[in-house]
């Protein structure tokens, strides 16, 4: 009987198990834009974070971004090495990986470093990157859910990536679902029944997709497309659709129900250029303190506190920054206030370069009873750090009046260059009593007739009126320090806290069956695997080999035999299901060999 080799099938990637030397052994591996912990070891984590920085560098390409711009916030991935390492972070059941949002930091967090679980966050990290590009309220939900998804079959390929592949899950819900009506899905918001209600979301998604697919790759529709990104940002993106393509939506529609049945699929190639900072990451072991607070970090954010405290207590981190800085916000998160104050104390006496904490420090204490020159301290510190923050700037100023040092308070306010509308009134008012206070009368009646133009609470402009006129006429009574007494404080808004399992909403994981492959039928382009598990036997369709991910523990080439596999070889099969109870149990979409 001849034997195949599996390559005539389809093409496969072997690559080596990963070697890790001790269970606990963890490596940081650094570019400019990521930082990978992990316990997979090196060539995995390289290989991980290489991919991260090809899929933001190639968003940014396509969108004419400097390609070496500082990260929009700081991300850090955890790539365990097994479903056991990774159980006590799962934050809900069947999933392998999430993407986890943060006011300074955005995590990815990842069962096993390996690019079948990246679809799982890359959808989310996504949409951090088109946000900080366009922003929520310009971008069409159906675009930005469809681009999300299209990007997550981006496969390295050398010194370029390839995107495009047909997404077997969404083809499959395409295929199984009700269509929704195209005007519908092009003007759904956030409000939606078919962006909310489960029975409705999973077409909205699979639909977005296949038309973000179509006018991005599609042979009639891909020239116009950069002409549609300009015009749906700006207007309805029905018009901009049908003025752009010169098509009505049914026309469109009907394409686009054409374009799901093609039996070509549309990719494209294209060439990323990395900085040499990520072509060549900086990898180094790291001790038992440092991974005990990035974990403990990780189980803040998730809302597991006691977990992370324990975690803190069971290692040494003395004379550490980050320690008491993680501390700080589980305490913050939990409403402990004064605890929270106290770690950040000792988290800038240890050196924290941390400009955030300086500036909540300065809040909290804002907020708090303690001593003014101690408040004034935290205010000036975070300022050093952070001299843009217009609540911070205008709290110093006016502690600085309380403290008679009105002065320093008019520098302070003179570096304010900029001022939105809605803190006109609050900013006038604070500048105009000031200059008052010290000696410039005419600079302070301009200001006050500002703030005069944007008060919109009576009692406010009744005060100004007063104010006003005694800075005319001296004779006209003497003013009051309501100015600055009543001047609003800054808004302390405490982070959480979040109950565990509050991250962002992840595409759900296909079936898998594992078991030992005891045959294959060898059906011309197709072909059957018979399959031995716990359940029973099992067979499982090949109908486009190109379309499947082959994963494997060992190098060469892996070889079936037509017919019975003599001996039966272990496999786990990954497969979208078939409804109508046929023979097959569903389609293949990737195969592992353990």
């Amino acid at each position: 009987m001849p034997r195949i080799p599996l390559l005539a099938l389809f093409a496969v990637t072997l690559l080596p198990p990963p070697h890790v030397s001790a269970a606990d052994t963890w490596l940081r591996i650094q570019t400019d834009h990521f930082e990978l912990y992990t316990t997979a070891g090196e060539r995995t984590g390289k290989d991980a974070i290489l991919y991260f920085e090809q899929l933001r560098t190639f968003f940014r390409q396509i969108t004419n971004q400097p390609v070496d711009a500082p990260a929009e916030l700081p991300v850090r991935i955890f790539a365990f090495r097994n479903e056991k390492e990774f159980a006590p972070f799962r934050t809900k059941e069947g999933i392998a990986g999430y993407f986890l949002p943060g006011p300074d930091r955005n995590s990815i967090v990842l069962m096993r470093a390996s690019q079948e679980h990246y679809p799982t966050v890359i959808h989310e990290y996504m949409h951090l990157l088109i946000n900080s590009l366009v922003g929520t309220e310009k971008m069409p939900i159906w675009l930005n859910e469809g681009y999300a998804d299209l990007f997550t079959t981006l496969k390295p390929m050398g010194k370029q990536v390839q995107v495009g592949q047909f997404i077997p899950s969404l083809l499959y819900q395409i295929q199984q679902s009700k269509w929704i009506d195209l005007g519908d899905l092009l003007r759904a918001d956030h409000k939606s029944p078919y962006y909310n209600e489960q029975d409705r979301m999973g077409m909205f998604y699979a639909q977005s997709w296949l038309l973000v697919h179509m006018l991005m790759l599609g042979d009639d529709y891909r020239p116009k497309y950069s002409d549609f990104l300009a015009k749906v940002f700006t207007g309805d993106p029905v018009e901009a659709l049908q003025t752009v393509y010169g098509r009505d939506l049914k026309r469109i529609g009907d394409d686009l129900r054409s374009y799901a049945k093609s039996d070509r699929i549309k990719v494209a190639m294209y060439d990323v250029k990395l900085s040499k900072a990520a072509e060549i990451p900086k990898v180094e072991p790291v001790d038992a303190a440092t991974v005990a607070v990035a974990l403990a970090n990780l189980e803040v954010g998730i809302g597991k506190y006691a977990a992370a405290k324990a975690r803190l207590q069971s290692v040494d981190t003395s004379g550490r920054w980050d320690a008491p800085e993680t501390l700080a916000y589980l305490e913050w998160r939990s409403g402990n206030a004064d605890l929270a104050m106290e770690h950040m104390a000792k988290a800038i006496a240890a050196g924290c370069p941390n400009a955030k904490l300086y500036t909540d420090y300065a809040r909290l204490m804002a907020t708090s009873s303690q001593p003014r020159p101690k408040v004034l301290q935290a205010l000036e510190q975070a300022l050093q750090r952070t001299p843009n923050d217009f609540d911070l700037r205008m709290e110093t100023a006016r502690l600085m009046l309380l403290e008679k040092r009105q002065y320093q308070a008019l520098a302070a306010l003179n570096q304010i260059k900029a001022v939105k509308e809605e803190q006109a009134a609050r900013f006038f008012r604070l500048i105009s009593w000031t200059q008052y206070l010290c000696k410039q009368p005419e600079a302070a009646l301009q200001s006050a007739t500002l703030a005069r133009r944007f008060a919109k609470d009576p009692s406010e402009q009744g005060e100004l009126d007063r104010f006003i006129a005694h800075l005319k006429d001296p004779a006209a009574g003497q003013p009051t320090e309501a100015a600055v007494a009543t001047a609003e404080r800054p808004q302390l808004r405490r982070e959480g806290p979040r109950p565990p399992g509050d991250v962002e909403p992840l595409p759900p994981q296909l079936p898998q069956a594992e078991g030992s492959l005891t045959a294959m039928e060898c059906l011309g382009k197709q072909a059957r695997l018979h399959v031995t598990t716990a359940e029973g036997q099992r067979i499982f369709t090949i109908d486009d080999p190109n379309r499947i991910v082959i994963r494997s523990g060992g190098r060469g080439t892996v070889e079936f035999t037509c017919g019975p596999q003599n001996p039966p070889k272990k496999i786990i099969v990954e497969y979208t299901p078939e409804e109508g109870g046929g023979q097959s149990a569903g389609v293949v979409t990737a195969l592992e060999f353990p």
